[in-house]
């Protein structure tokens, strides 16, 4: 039987992919359909000033665009800075390597000759002439975000993905050029630690994070917590009075009879051979859902309230201190039914007693929430609100529902992060990296 050819478009994509990026994937979609089509997004292990977003951000951007399109990561096989054509060289022999474990022709798709000519005589290639057209840059984009220059934007990206792109981009570089925490672009904490109760997670290695990466020998332990499973829906539906009361919070452990359609922030949720729903991050070493109720996404809400300190005037944020002994901000997860704006309310006047209308609440931060308690098929994800109250605001703040404390952190000083969370320090730090631009 002839060999199907694999078109296949290559780039880092990083921050975005532009309009010329896109007219050569279409070009190639246009000679090969979808179904045998394939993006690389590049150097999908980097995280820095010239490679902001990780990998399965760039992902989601990618999938807004071609959501019938397979998307693959191809790492930078050496540290540091590394000669163009090296990576290139390491690019090709991967190129070559997944060509012959699919046992197809790949037809490298690029803008200029000279984006094609590292791929020659290896791999048919076709020129779209999108360098002479539409000849944007990653450099120009950057550029043109860090200026906040509009207009350069709409001309350069999809109004598809404009708006998450710049979310995205902001958040990154607040970690990246003012960093107040460790931060990268894998989940640090779902890999090397867990609560008390987990089994050890079995190691992952960077190189084998995401699950488009083989890893033929990853076996890693399974776990459901005894309270989730005590807390199965399917137990309680014909009792209102526990579910009143509180039961009934998980899905049930037959992962088919769970929701397992509920929408990730990052995309379009990947899935095991059986069916089961997997970390949008990647592996963490621990299968199952741990102590978290569902299946897939679970979602939470976190309150950053702001006030002027009325004697000194220093911005502060009204954290708790959870049993645990951490401090972060008022939130957790949103019920059943509930929308994320009544779930931000109710756990605000729940852990600190105060009533504030979060319906105008600023969005600060949407996403992945690297938790200790995340596992390969369910993960905690939040969206994260500003409000700021005025200055006649008079009620007294009091720590309720499994609150311990509460307290009023005053962000002016050189330490403020070191009382806070990691996932929440990053969060506060790109809001006010971002606040008054």
């Amino acid at each position: 039987m002839e060999k199907i050819t694999t078109g296949v478009s290559l780039g880092r994509f990083n921050p975005v992919m532009h309009k010329g990026h896109q007219r050569t994937i279409e070009t190639m979609m246009a000679n090969h359909g979808a179904e045998n089509s394939l993006i690389m997004i590049g150097s999908s292990n980097k995280f820095d000033e010239r490679n902001p977003l990780t990998y399965p951000q760039r992902r989601h951007l990618a999938q807004v665009l071609y959501p019938e399109v397979e998307i693959m990561p191809l790492p930078d096989q050496a540290e540091g800075d590394q000669d163009f054509y090296e990576t290139m060289q390491a690019w090709q022999n991967a190129l070559k390597a997944e060509a012959d474990k699919r046992e197809t022709d790949f037809c490298f798709y690029g803008g200029s000759e000279a984006d094609v000519s590292y791929m020659q005589p290896d791999f048919e290639t076709v020129v779209t002439g999108r360098s002479e057209v539409l000849p944007f840059s990653g450099t120009q984009v950057r550029a043109a975000l860090e200026g906040a220059q509009a207009d350069a934007l709409s001309e350069m990206i999809d109004e598809r993905v404009l708006g998450l792109m710049t979310r995205y981009y902001q958040f990154q570089v607040a970690q990246l050029l003012n960093p107040v925490k460790p931060f990268g672009p894998f989940h640090l904490n779902a890999r090397a630690t867990k609560p008390d109760i987990y089994p050890a997670r079995e190691r992952v290695a960077d190189e084998q994070v995401f699950w488009e990466v083989s890893a033929p020998d990853y076996k890693p332990p399974y776990f459901v917590a005894p309270s989730v499973l005590s807390n199965d829906r399917t137990k309680f539906m014909n009792n209102l009075k526990a579910l009143e009361a509180g039961k009934g919070w998980a899905d049930p452990e037959n992962w088919k009879e769970g929701a397992l359609n509920r929408p990730s922030f990052l995309g379009t949720i990947q899935r095991s051979k059986e069916g089961k729903p997997l970390n949008p991050m990647g592996r963490t070493g621990i299968e199952g859902r741990g102590l978290l109720g569902k299946w897939g996404v679970n979602l939470a809400v976190d309150n950053l309230v702001t006030r002027l300190n009325p004697e000194t005037g220093a911005l502060e944020l009204l954290i708790i201190q959870r049993p645990s002994g951490h401090w972060g901000f008022p939130g957790g997860f949103v019920d059943n039914g509930e929308d994320t704006l009544t779930a931000l309310g109710r756990e605000l006047q729940e852990e600190t007693h105060l009533e504030v209308d979060m319906s105008e609440a600023e969005l600060v931060y949407q996403g992945y929430v690297d938790s200790s308690r995340n596992t390969d098929n369910a993960w905690v994800e939040t969206e994260a609100r500003h409000h700021h109250l005025a200055a006649d605001f008079n009620q007294i703040p009091m720590a309720g529902d499994d609150a311990q404390a509460v307290d009023w952190l005053d962000l002016s000083v050189a330490n403020w992060a070191d009382k806070l969370l990691d996932t929440h320090a990053h969060i506060v730090n790109a809001w006010l990296n971002n606040k008054d631009s």
